[in-house]
């Protein structure tokens, strides 16, 4: 049987002092997908491979999927193509929607990344998204394939566009909120994944409690991920991500 294993990377929210910015690593038959590029990626991935004692390595990603262009999901992306670029000469794939795509290019990567070349920058080479990474568009309501996942998205109540998301291989599925306010849409949306992590958080954010009154089978199914460091955690159905952890679907 092939294998579909979770390596679970970050757990933080944006303003985690204790770990890293949420994220997670898929192997679906010995291919790897990650999911959001946090800052200092490669030290993420370092990191939660070496507490998983899990061979994989910065060299192994050449395929990313980002939900929405805040910082804690995608900061890593610039030093992730650049590091692809100039040891590898290669062109990671980068997926989401348009409404992320667009702007992680013309409003956010394009500032550092658009000028390459000599000391003096008037001489500088301008650069395009495409010259960097393989830029691969998801659509609501139209399942993809990345590296063999299949994949469906759903847009997310968030303050940006953001998409939650269902990943699929060999019949199994993982579910993943992403960023978003409580949304009852979603949740039946997720309810027939195998397992869902769902963010959990304060104000913008999906409220503890709410998830906390959801139906007892769907939260045997939930794992928590994206949360601030003080959530006080009651409800012992609700269990927490750990960074390092490996999450075995099949």
């Amino acid at each position: 049987m092939p294998k579909f294993e979770v390596l679970v990377l970050g757990t933080g929210d944006g303003f985690s002092q204790d770990r890293y910015s949420a994220s997670f690593l898929l192997n679906a038959g010995g291919k790897f997908v990650a999911v959001e590029c946090p800052g200092m990626f490669a030290k993420v991935l370092k990191d939660g491979a070496s507490a998983a004692r899990y061979k994989v390595g910065i060299k192994d990603v050449n395929d990313v999927i980002v939900s929405h262009i805040h910082g804690d999901h995608s900061n890593g992306l610039e030093l992730f193509g650049y590091y692809k670029f100039f040891a590898e000469g290669k062109r990671p794939a980068v997926y989401s929607i348009k409404e992320v795509l667009g702007p992680l290019w013309g409003q956010k990567l394009k500032g550092s990344m658009g000028r390459m070349g000599e000391l003096r920058f008037d001489r500088a080479k301008s650069m395009a998204f495409s010259d960097y990474f393989k830029g691969v568009e998801l659509r609501p309501g139209i399942r993809s394939t990345v590296c063999g996942v299949g994949v469906e998205v759903r847009r997310a109540r968030h303050t940006v566009p953001t998409i939650s998301m269902k990943l699929s291989f060999a019949g199994r599925t993982l579910g993943y909120s992403a960023d978003t306010a409580f949304d009852p849409g979603l949740i039946e949306f997720l309810d027939g994944c195998d397992v869902i992590f769902h963010e959990a958080g304060y104000g913008i954010h999906t409220d503890y409690s709410s998830l906390s009154s959801l139906p007892a089978h769907i939260k045997r199914r939930m794992r928590l991920i994206h949360f601030p460091d003080s959530l006080q955690m009651t409800d012992r159905s609700l269990r927490p991500l750990h960074e390092g952890e490996v999450i075995r679907l099949l």
